[in-house]
């Protein structure tokens, strides 16, 4: 839950991407039909970034650590294509959620 709500206030720091669709509706397919390789980075960068930031400055240093090295040093971001491309009916947020939850826990 707290993923969630940490990933609902950064796509309101990202803004609106790929066109008129709330960043908070795009879903897997829109990533990987409408954004550009080096788009798709920014967008899921910059949630796993606010993730991994949110969690930091509420008191979780290695969790915040733990999701940063996951999407960067790690599989994070073969494990986000290879997600988003199988739920590609789905909501992008919730399945970077389940992704982070799954390499650093709740």
């Amino acid at each position: 839950m707290r993923v969630r709500s940490i990933l609902y206030r950064a796509t309101i720091l990202l803004g609106l991407a790929a066109g008129s669709t709330p960043a908070a509706a795009l879903t897997g397919g829109d990533l990987l039909d409408r954004m550009s390789s080096e788009q798709r980075f920014g967008y899921l960068g910059g949630a796993v970034e606010m993730a991994a930031f949110l969690s930091a400055t509420q008191g979780d240093t290695e969790r915040g650590n733990c999701i940063m090295g996951w999407f960067y040093d790690k599989d994070g971001t073969t494990e986000l294509a290879n997600a988003l491309s199988r739920f590609r009916d789905k909501e992008a947020l919730p399945v970077v959620q389940a992704l982070i939850e799954r390499a650093c826990g709740e």
